[in-house]
């Protein structure tokens, strides 16, 4: 398990649990969305995973001094 990252394998069924800190005015949504395709593609396209499942966790919301 890498820090924020957690995969388990249920049976013949990969699952993947990720921990991420969300910037300030970002549509929360829309980025699980792309880190889920993101992860999905990768793995299947590289090492060739089937992943049944990628699910985020947001662990805050990061805001910067502008």
């Amino acid at each position: 398990c890498a820090r924020g990252v957690h995969v388990r394998n249920i049976g013949e069924e990969t699952h993947i649990d990720m921990h991420v800190i969300i910037g300030y005015g970002t549509k929360i949504s829309e980025v699980a969305y792309q880190v889920q395709s993101k992860v999905k593609y990768t793995l299947k396209k590289t090492v060739g995973l089937s992943v049944k499942s990628v699910n985020i966790f947001v662990q805050g919301v990061r805001v910067t001094n502008l």
